[in-house]
C-alpha cells in the first residue's frame, strides 16, 4: 500500500509541475520563458546606457483561459538632450549588444531592429517623440520609448 501511495504522490506531484509550466508558458500566470528571455536583453534593462527610467511595463499575464499578444518589454527614459541623437545612440548600443537594424520608418525618429533569441525572433523598436504612448494610454511626452516584442 504504501509504494502506491508513494506512487500517487508522485504522479499527482509530476501532474502539477506540467500543469503549472504549461501555464506558465501560455501566459496564465508567472513569467514565461521568452518572456524570461526579453527581459535578460540588455535593451531591457531599467538603467539602459545611463538614461533615467521614467515607467517601465512587462507583459502582465492574462488570466486562465485569456489570450494574450505574447511577451513584451516596454521602458520609457527621458532624452538626453536631443531626441535624434538618443535614438542613434541606442540603436548603435542595440547593435553592440546583438540587434540588426532595418530601415524601416515608423516614425521620424525611431531605430527598429530584429534579432533570434532561443524562442523565436524578437523585434526591438527604439522611437522618441510627443506621441510615446504607455501600454496603459497614458501619454509619456518627451521621453524614449524602448519596446521589445516577441
Amino acid at each position: 500500500m504504501t509504494i502506491a501511495l508513494s506512487l500517487l504522490a508522485v504522479l499527482v506531484v509530476a501532474s502539477g509541475a506540467v500543469v503549472w509550466n504549461y501555464g506558465r508558458n501560455h501566459y496564465w500566470w508567472g513569467v514565461s520563458d521568452a518572456q524570461a528571455v526579453l527581459l535578460a536583453d540588455p535593451m531591457a534593462a531599467r538603467d539602459l546606457d545611463g538614461l533615467k527610467l521614467v515607467r517601465a511595463e512587462d507583459d502582465a499575464t492574462v488570466g486562465f483561459l485569456g489570450k494574450s499578444s505574447g511577451p513584451r518589454v516596454s521602458r520609457w527614459f527621458t532624452i538626453r538632450v536631443d531626441a535624434e541623437k538618443t535614438v542613434g545612440e541606442l540603436g548603435q548600443y542595440a547593435e553592440s549588444h546583438g540587434w540588426v537594424g532595418n530601415d524601416l520608418k515608423i516614425r521620424p525618429l525611431n531605430w527598429v531592429g530584429d534579432r533570434q533569441t532561443s524562442h523565436g525572433m524578437a523585434s526591438l523598436i527604439i522611437t522618441a517623440d510627443e506621441s510615446n504612448v504607455s501600454d496603459s494610454g497614458e501619454r509619456m511626452y518627451g521621453t524614449v520609448g524602448v519596446f521589445i516584442t516577441e
